[in-house]
C-alpha cells in the first residue's frame, strides 16, 4: 500500500492556543466599493430620466407612445450592450424606464379600446329604441277598452281576436229560457 503525502490544511482549531475570532466592523466609514456603487446607481437613474424625457418629447411631437417606448427600449438595450461602466448602467436604466413606459402605453391603449367598444354598444342599444315609433312611448287613450281574445270582435283584421262568441259551439239551453 502506497502512503499518501501529507497535505498542509488549514485547521479550525489552533493546537494548544485559543484564538479569538476576528472582530467585525460595526458601522464606520464604508469602503471605496460603496462609493462606486452609488455612482453606478446614479448613472442608471440619470439614464432612465434622460430616456423618459426623450420619449416624452417624442410623444409630444406626435409619435405614438408605444413606438416611442419601443425605440427607447432598443436604444437602452444597445447602449447597455455596447458600453462599459457608467454608460452600461445608464443603458440599463433607460431600458428599465422604457419597459415601464411600454407597459403603461399598452394599458392605456387597452382601456381606450374597451371604452370605444362600450360606447359603440351603447349607441347600438340606443339606436333601435330611437327607430321605434313614438306611439309606443305614449300611453293608450283613456277611452279605448282593452281587447279580450274571442269576446269582442270589432271588425278589425287583428289575428289576436278569435271572433264572435256565437261562433263557438256551446249549450244554448240556458239562454233560451226567458
Amino acid at each position: 500500500m502506497k502512503k499518501e503525502k501529507h497535505k498542509k490544511r488549514r485547521r479550525n482549531a489552533a493546537a494548544g492556543e485559543a484564538t479569538a475570532p476576528r472582530k467585525r466592523r460595526s458601522g464606520g466609514p464604508r469602503g471605496a466599493g460603496a462609493k462606486e456603487g452609488l455612482k453606478t446607481l446614479g448613472a442608471a437613474v440619470a439614464g432612465g430620466v434622460a430616456s423618459a424625457l426623450a420619449a416624452g418629447a417624442a410623444v409630444e411631437a406626435g409619435i405614438k407612445p408605444q413606438t416611442a417606448a419601443v425605440v427607447t427600449l432598443l436604444g437602452g438595450a444597445a447602449s447597455a450592450y455596447g458600453f462599459k461602466g457608467y454608460g452600461r448602467a445608464a443603458g440599463v436604466g433607460a431600458t428599465c424606464m422604457a419597459a415601464g413606459q411600454l407597459a403603461l402605453a399598452w394599458q392605456v391603449k387597452r382601456q381606450a379600446d374597451a371604452k370605444k367598444k362600450a360606447d359603440e354598444k351603447k349607441a347600438a342599444d340606443e339606436k333601435p329604441a330611437a327607430m321605434q315609433p313614438a306611439q309606443s312611448a305614449l300611453p293608450a287613450p283613456a277611452g279605448a277598452a282593452p281587447k279580450r281574445n274571442g269576446y269582442d270582435d270589432d271588425g278589425s283584421e287583428d289575428p289576436r281576436n278569435a271572433g264572435v262568441v256565437e261562433d263557438y259551439a256551446y249549450d244554448d239551453a240556458y239562454s233560451q229560457v226567458a
